[in-house]
């Protein structure tokens, strides 16, 4: 009984302080994205042409068109995240057997409290899934159906969750296998069969859905250590794994060595003399590579860290018995500090914006807005377009409200080629207000932005965002906006 008070209470916590932060923070240009998609696109365009440019499964966009038709408004989009993230706290703490003091302090944790359930985007779905795979794990035999059930949803969140299903669905099949092998006998297997064949099939429809556009523009991260020496390319991704569990954003040489210790540490005391060690690094180490060599971005980090969690829950009886406390201790201090970092960046997302999206749409909603030629350039203004019905922008950004990331987008073609730079027709025909985001992109951007402001009869207005990551803003993420308003 006092345990589910316990659980209760922290529950409670929780979602009171998700609600909070939440209905305090701005959608930035990925939520907002993922909206329009779903709000001005169809089922059909979205499974079988945007997911190819967006690099993703249909899932989230899917649920976000569902309540939309229902008339789900856009200022509650944290409510959902909230809602998932609550739900995979929930079932963390009445479903798992962990440690007491860990039940306490993972919820608060900053992939778990912030990155996860403040921002709404599909990796707010991870949690419940991991945690549903995790229960139902040791009785997958007997819940065949349910447990390949949910492997097929997790496939369906990101591509990054994609490789860990499959990675247990490979582990699975192996199973299988050695069983009917040894046994000779498939009618016993039946379900698991027929269960598995299905989810194959889920997969092959996941690649058809993915698999990239020729025309898509793919920001893969090998292809930008080229030119590196394998000294930095290391250090590089060392301190990207380190980010997932102990180090910040403003470290340094010193951090990492530290952050670096202390993870091996750990990793150690798990692994060693585990009979099921396999199954840990067979689910964890591909996560990483592909993680870490193919596509990360800042918001991708948290995926190595309940990724290393749920590795661990399904690893962690056969820890040596000497190293579980030893464990259990270091993984409250890794908490902690994650709490701390909660903490610092919940604090300036309820003092500033974190994107100047939604002050930037009202102050263009006072103003005659339809009868103007508004331009905007880049990205992330696209953040600004779910506070208005339809398309408020004048100049070509692809031919839709959401962005196309496509090299045939002419605003992006712009934008990204360095032998070109943006055409001066934009500019010839005195569009009434230009929309600069103040994350500049690259030299471009630069000579575009000085570009306007020697064009004579403007006025400059600069709103502020300030984005934060962990305890540090996030210059990359940073979501504010110079507007250039023609003087009339």
């Amino acid at each position: 009984m006092k345990n589910k008070i316990l659980n209760i209470t922290i529950l409670i916590i929780f979602i009171i302080i998700a609600l909070f932060v939440g209905a305090h923070h701005e959608p930035w240009a990925d939520e907002a994205q993922s909206w329009l998609i779903a709000r001005d696109a169809s089922v059909l365009e979205i499974l079988f042409e945007i997911e190819r440019y967006e690099g993703t499964p249909p899932i989230w966009h899917l649920l976000l068109k569902f309540l939309i038709v229902l008339g789900y408004k856009y200022e509650y989009l944290y409510l959902i995240s909230v809602f998932f993230s609550s739900l995979g706290v929930g079932l963390m703490l009445f479903k798992l057997d962990i440690p007491k003091p860990l039940k306490i302090l993972l919820p608060f944790t900053y992939f778990f409290l912030y990155e996860y359930t403040v921002k709404a985007r599909s990796y707010c779905l991870i949690l419940p899934t991991l945690v549903l795979i995790a229960d139902t794990y040791k009785d997958r035999e007997n819940k065949p159906i349910l447990y390949n059930f949910l492997l097929g949803l997790l496939a369906t969140i990101s591509l990054h969750t994609a490789i860990i299903s499959g990675m247990l669905y490979i582990l699975e099949l192996n199973e299988i296998f050695l069983k009917i092998t040894k046994e000779k006998n498939t009618e016993k297997y039946q379900k698991e069969i027929w269960s598995m064949t299905i989810l194959g099939i889920i997969y092959m429809l996941i690649i058809i859905c993915v698999i990239p556009s020729p025309d898509v523009f793919v920001s893969i991260n090998a292809l930008n250590f080229q030119e590196d020496s394998p000294l930095v390319v290391f250090m590089y991704l060392l301190a990207r794994f380190l980010e997932a569990f102990t180090l910040s954003i403003n470290y340094g040489i010193v951090q990492i060595v530290i952050s670096a210790i202390f993870v091996s540490i750990l990793l150690f005391a798990i692994l060693f003399k585990n009979k099921n060690s396999k199954l840990f690094i067979s689910i964890f180490v591909p996560l990483c590579l592909f993680l870490f060599f193919i596509r990360i971005a800042t918001h991708h980090i948290g995926i190595t860290f309940l990724t290393f969690l749920f590795c661990l829950y399904l690893s962690k009886e056969s820890i040596v018995d000497k190293n579980k406390k030893v464990v259990t201790v270091m993984l409250i201090i890794l908490a902690i500090i994650q709490i701390i970092w909660s903490v610092n960046t919940i604090i300036p997302e309820i003092k500033y914006n974190y994107s100047a999206s939604k002050e930037l749409s009202e102050y263009i909603k006072a103003m005659y807005y339809k009868d103007m030629k508004i331009y905007a350039f880049g990205y992330y203004p696209v953040a600004i377009l779910p506070y208005f019905e339809e398309n408020i922008f004048f100049n070509d950004r692809g031919g839709t409200t959401y962005y196309k990331w496509s090299i045939q987008n002419p605003d992006w073609e712009k934008v990204i080629d360095k032998e070109k730079q943006y055409l001066e027709s934009d500019l010839e025909g005195m569009p009434d207000i230009i929309i600069l985001n103040d994350t500049l992109a690259n030299n471009n951007y630069d000579d575009l932005k000085e570009k306007v402001r020697n064009l004579e009869g403007y006025k400059e207005t600069h709103f502020e965002g300030q984005a934060f990551y962990k305890q540090y803003s996030e210059d990359n993420e940073k979501e504010g906006y110079y507007v250039f308003e023609r003087i009339k």
